[in-house]
């Protein structure tokens, strides 16, 4: 490692140039195999992540920037501008700023003298760094991803891009992270093994298992964006699965589903393949997040096999949710991370890993391929298909507005919400109406009883609803 001080002029750091305005300080400058930043900065979640995707980390810069005298702030933050990696390969920076909040970078070509890059090609990609517009929270943080507070990190990442070929015959990365991580399979849930991946599959073959969920109400949950349902629901307290376990005298499954490359009719498809032909099922269903969407393409279906009861909505984009749509995936991708920073659980290596096969896919264009993403952009061609059948559920919500109390997150999504979120009360990823008002269709807007709304100060974010005691509550409440 070495370190530069900071002076008037752009910083030459060896293969990438820093230019910032209205700083004092300096910049430590790490290589590849300079183990000591990497155990410093990320937690080993992310290195285990980042291994997985095959990313490498070609450079490590460490900021140490303040105001210089007579500057109010460093708010224009740092231009970066880093070699291109050369044929066959992709780039992405990945900063962690004081506060421990992690952002993806995507380059832009630089005219400019270049120089000669990975494997000889020539070219220049700049990146803006936003300066972090608050001090750090004082005292170590224990949980996240960004080990190190006080300073800005700048990773700067490559990939191997041989598989961009893929995007010709419809592949994403995520799909293929997808079909290796999550693959489209139905699972016991109890109190056993509720927060647990390593879960046999519900085969079609066990007719003892699907004698018992056809001899009664069943219940089903269904996962949202970057998860199982060991992760989405593995936060729910003990004694409320037992509970759930209970009342339904054991009949509880879920669906593990591809949500990133396939539609939630395609979802919808492959859990009725899953399904024996001579089993007859009476459901209740619990969905998170995008789980709403396949929650109401399958009470819509209208297949005979099965018919849906109640379905719960937990922060489930019903009317979309603009942070979906391609003009904000930068932002999507942000938020992602940091709710996996913030607030880890379960299962955030998987999670983490599913998110950079996505920022991959940006990288090489391929977002288009997404389509599990585009299907929760607002006025999307996901028609609602409740209300189909003879007799529709009854349909119940949970949403929240949450306003973030983390220092850091809390500067994050201040612009997010003018830009993203105008004058919407949001969980960080759904607006709140869209969960209980739904795309203006029957049965939406839902009524008041079947609604429980959070307000800022009971702080249930995104991922949060099942982790919360008075949330699960009333799902048990609905769900009697």
């Amino acid at each position: 490692a070495r370190t530069i001080p900071w002076g008037d002029d752009p910083m030459d750091l060896g293969g990438a140039t820093l230019v910032s305005e209205g700083v004092t300080g300096s910049v430590e400058v790490h290589g590849p195999d300079d183990r000591r930043v990497v155990a410093s900065q990320a937690a080993a979640p992310l290195d285990r992540a980042l291994a997985a995707a095959g990313m490498e980390t070609s450079a490590t810069f460490e900021i140490d920037a303040t105001p210089s005298p007579g500057t109010r702030s460093a708010a224009r933050g740092h231009r970066l501008e880093v070699d291109a990696p050369g044929p066959g390969w992709g780039q992405v920076l990945l900063s962690a700023d004081e506060a421990g909040v992690l952002r993806f970078h995507f380059g832009t070509p630089v005219e400019s003298p270049a120089r000669r890059g990975r494997g000889g090609d020539a070219g220049r990609l700049a990146y803006t760094i936003p300066a972090a517009p608050s001090p750090a929270p004082e005292g170590p943080r224990t949980r996240g991803l960004a080990g190190a507070l006080g300073r800005t990190f700048v990773k700067v990442l490559v990939f191997h891009a041989g598989e961009a070929a893929l995007g010709a015959a419809g592949q994403t990365l995520a799909g293929i992270w997808e079909r290796n991580k999550v693959p489209d399979r139905l699972r016991r849930w109890g109190p056993e093994d509720y927060d647990r991946s390593d879960v046999p599959d519900l085969d079609a073959a066990d007719a003892q298992a699907w004698h018992h969920l056809g001899g009664g109400r069943s219940l089903l949950l269904l996962h949202g964006t970057f998860s199982r349902a060991d992760q989405a629901f593995g936060g729910m307290a003990a004694d409320a699965v037992a509970t759930l376990h209970g009342r339904y005298e054991g009949r509880v499954f879920a669906l593990d589903h591809p949500t990133l490359s396939r539609t939630p009719a395609e979802n919808v498809d492959r859990l009725l393949e899953l399904l024996p032909s001579d089993v007859h099922l009476d459901l209740d269903v619990v969905a998170h997040s995008r789980g709403g969407l396949v929650a109401r393409r399958l009470a819509g279906r209208g297949d005979p096999r099965l018919r849906v009861r109640r379905v719960v909505f937990a922060g489930a984009p019903n009317g979309g949710t603009p942070l979906a749509s391609p003009a904000h995936i930068n932002r999507l991708l942000d938020v992602y991370a940091n709710l996996l920073t913030f607030f880890p659980d379960n299962g955030v290596t998987d999670a983490m890993e599913g998110l950079l096969a996505v920022v991959q896919d940006v990288v090489l264009g391929m977002v288009d391929g997404l389509r599990g993403l585009t299907a929760m952009v607002p006025d999307s061609d996901v028609e609602f298909e409740g209300g189909a059948v003879a007799e529709a559920p009854d349909w119940f919500a949970l949403a929240s507005d949450y306003t973030p109390t983390e220092l850091g997150l809390k500067a994050f999504m201040a612009p997010l919400a003018s830009q993203v979120f105008p004058g919407l009360a949001n969980d960080l990823v759904v607006p709140a109406d869209s969960v209980w008002r739904g795309p203006g269709t029957r049965p939406f807007p839902l009524a008041d009883d079947a609604v429980l709304l959070f307000g800022e100060a009971d702080g249930v974010g995104h991922s949060d609803y099942f982790r919360n005691a008075r949330a699960v509550e009333r799902v048990l409440t609905w769900l009697t």
